[in-house]
């Protein structure tokens, strides 16, 4: 798959989309057919008319990047293949969309002979969904292709059922697009890769137009459209890859096919036909119970950003669908839970919503003309976002902790962050709390643990969710927002949310990510994902007032990225100065506590993540295994930490480890060492810089920094001759410092 093609194809497709989205916007619609008027139909929620023609931008988009595909690579055929079995499903939703009369058996037929076409010339078949019973019927061809006819429509349909919300829809379907693009991309499925990436892209260009003023709707020729394609590409995916899972695409779509089957089940058990349409749909009653205001005086304008507002809340379903069914597309099990948990969270969230127990931390409460734009207000909050905050005792949350404690006491501050603890994943923390002036709000995020880098992603994921979530409801015109980078990428969910509400953003970036991954060998983000990747970070660091890294060579990594020079600030971590203090080695408790009363003590302290390395000090250690007088002791944890403590024990090597300490015994175990170890990477010097460094500064000891002497830290210690400064690798000069600073202490 040359990357050269997939670009190209990318760009025509979002190019042709958008161009397209935005001719259809600007024409005279109003005098035309293919206008929607809300008084027309008692689902829409919005006021002006509106074409709802955005189908064909978004099939033109398709076709252009599906032929620029076929003529880089060689896949005309399969690629003119798919548009003959969508015609029919297209033909028909236009000639809707232009009439405004919709027959619903003809629609159904239509997208059937779609599914029809598809089974016979895409081989784009349901043959096994891993279920004994169904199985063995879908043995049969007969059984086989009617679930299949049913299943294709069924997802056109299900589409078409969701576009009620300026943007909803269309992110729904471009994550689903993504999502067949990432799976596909795995298992080397060429075709599939590039038509989901084209679907992708035709998609992002037309939600540009649609949201969030809602210029142009997709309408029903580009619902089904797109529902068809993604439907047909998911069955092609399955058939031509065996490892990949029958339930991934239920899963990856599930938002709008359980909305579907929900509906009608809803229906028929009220009586009703399961075709009568109504406006009692999941969007329609977060629109009318979830994002209130005062109707009265109420704009075309306020309800266009209403209409905006609910989609964003809802935005967080398709996504957690996206993250599971991308995390665990080739494990059946895992997706069948996950099936089985978002129907029940589903069921749960209407049941509440229906009956006007709307739950306090969906509501989002739109004040008119301040909602989205306005000028700040008298009552302006300090938000701060990171993953862990007090009583965690990692580094981010302690230096977090400090800042705001400080700033509480003259401003009204707020901290958003997990109910876990960085040290205790067993721990689970009050969902909402007061600290020290300090409003503390604690979302809920999968635990599935920091050591594995899927469960780490399923996490991250769920937090940016629930994060958003609380941030919609939380941020208000005028609001200082300040995001830190825990978990990574933070400011590209967040900034969305922050510019709409009319707030400013500041990031405070503790390391670049994806950069930092990178260098440590992980290659999930590298090539056309990593770009794409460092491109919305970008944007979203481009688009704060300020953002604060923690030396000159991360402003410099960033500078180089184009952000510009006024709004990088150098503000390095810190220290509490009151808290820690020098004291002598022989006033220390905690040497007595461990034994260490009569020996050399050389520590590492803090978090040991992959960016730090051990190598080289246990290539030293290795080195003074004779001087029994000098003890290596690991305060802390991290994913590096493990692999030391099995490292030291295979090689027979007596080194300490010893857990977190307690913050109020910060003092004492940073004193506890006669010289404290600090480690980096070459590679991601200017990426991160070590914290740690800052409290043994604090604490008076010296620092032996393994890394790039003319780094960040290497530079610190070699100007205020606090310590000595050794290259990765070089453990025969860490052990002879080692053995200078024993013998004068």
């Amino acid at each position: 798959m040359p990357g050269i093609a997939i670009a190209i194809t990318v760009l025509i497709a979002a190019l042709s989309a958008w161009v397209g989205a935005r001719l259809l916007a600007g024409g005279a619609w109003g005098r035309q057919p293919g206008v929607d008027e809300s008084r027309r139909n008692l689902r829409k929620v919005h006021s002006n008319p509106t074409p709802r023609v955005g189908g064909i931008a978004v099939a033109v988009g398709l076709i252009w990047g599906l032929l620029a595909d076929g003529a880089w690579q060689g896949q005309m055929a399969l690629g003119v293949l798919l548009l003959v079995c969508i015609a029919p499903g297209l033909l028909w939703g236009l000639i809707e969309d232009l009439s405004r009369r919709g027959a619903v058996l003809a629609r159904l037929a239509f997208t059937a002979i779609s599914a029809a076409l598809g089974f016979f010339l895409l081989d784009a078949r349901i043959t096994g969904v891993e279920l004994p019973v169904l199985d063995r019927l879908l043995a049969i061809s007969a059984f086989s292709f009617a679930l299949t006819v049913v299943a294709v429509a069924g997802v056109a349909s299900s589409i078409n059922m969701i576009d009620g919300l300026n943007g909803l829809s269309g992110f729904t379907t471009l994550l689903a697009a993504l999502g067949l693009a990432l799976v596909a991309w795995t298992v080397n499925d060429a075709f599939v890769f590039t038509a989901a990436c084209a679907v992708a892209a035709s998609m992002a260009g037309f939600v540009l137009v649609n949201f969030p003023r809602g210029r142009i709707f997709l309408g029903d020729g580009g619902a089904y459209f797109v529902g068809l394609v993604l439907a047909l590409l998911s069955l092609m995916l399955v058939q031509r890859n065996t490892e990949v899972s029958a339930w991934f695409p239920l899963v990856l779509l599930a938002y709008p096919v359980w909305e579907t089957l929900f509906t009608m089940f809803r229906r028929w058990r009220h009586g009703v036909s399961p075709l009568r349409p109504d406006a009692l749909h999941l969007h329609t009653l977060v629109f009318h119970r979830v994002v209130r205001w005062k109707r009265r005086g109420a704009t075309a304008s306020d309800t266009t950003r209403r209409n905006s507002t609910a989609s964003l809340a809802l935005w967080w379903i398709p996504a957690v669908c996206f993250a599971l069914a991308a995390t665990f597309w080739d494990r059946t099990g895992a997706l069948q839970l996950a099936a089985l948990g978002f129907i029940l969270a589903y069921g749960f969230l209407y049941r509440r919503i229906a009956r006007f127990g709307v739950p306090r931390w969906l509501v989002i409460r739109v004040r008119l003309g301040q909602a989205l734009a306005g000028p700040a207000s008298a009552g302006s909050k300090i938000i701060f976002v990171n993953r862990f905050f007090f009583p965690d005792l990692s580094a981010t949350s302690q230096l977090l902790t400090e800042l705001t404690l400080d700033l509480a006491e003259r401003a009204e501050v707020h901290v958003v962050t997990s109910r876990l603890k960085y040290d205790d994943p067993a721990a689970r923390l009050p969902a909402r709390a007061q600290y020290r002036g300090v409003t503390i709000h604690r979302v809920w995020t999968a635990a599935f643990g920091r050591f594995g880098l899927r469960g780490r992603a399923v996490d991250y994921l769920t937090f940016y969710l629930t994060c958003a979530v609380r941030l919609m409801s939380l941020v208000r015109s005028g609001d200082v927002v300040v995001i830190k980078t825990d978990p990574p990428l933070l400011s590209i969910v967040a900034a969305p949310i922050v510019l709409l509400r009319g707030a400013r953003l500041v990031n405070w970036l503790q390391d670049i990510f994806p950069e930092v991954v990178g260098a440590v060998g992980i290659r999930l983000f590298s090539g056309r994902l990593g770009r794409l990747v460092q491109r919305l970070r970008d944007w979203s660091l481009a688009s704060a007032e300020v953002n604060v890294v923690l030396g000159d060579t991360m402003r410099e990594v960033l500078r180089r990225r184009g952000i510009a020079e006024r709004q990088l600030c150098v503000i390095a971590n810190w220290a509490d100065g009151a808290a820690l203090r020098p004291s002598a080695p022989e006033q220390n408790v905690l040497r007595g506590e461990w034994r260490l009363s009569h020996r050399f003590v050389v520590a590492y302290s803090g978090n040991m993540g992959r960016v730090h390395e051990y190598e080289t000090i246990l290539g030293a250690a290795e080195l003074l295994r004779a001087s029994s007088r000098i003890a290596f002791v690991f305060i802390g944890s991290g994913v590096r930490m493990r692999e030391l403590k099995a490292e030291a024990r295979r090689r027979e090597l007596d080194l300490t480890f010893m857990d977190y300490q307690p913050r109020e015994s910060l003092a004492q175990s940073l004193g506890a060492a006669d010289v404290h170890l600090v480690s980096l990477r070459p590679q991601a010097e200017g990426l991160v810089v070590p914290s740690k460094f800052y409290g043994v500064a604090a604490v008076g000891r010296p620092v032996i920094y393994v890394g790039d002497p003319d780094g960040e830290i290497g530079s610190v210690v070699r100007r205020f001759n606090c310590g000595v400064a050794v290259r990765n690798g070089d453990r025969q000069g860490l052990a002879e410092a080692i053995r200078h600073l024993a013998a004068s202490p």
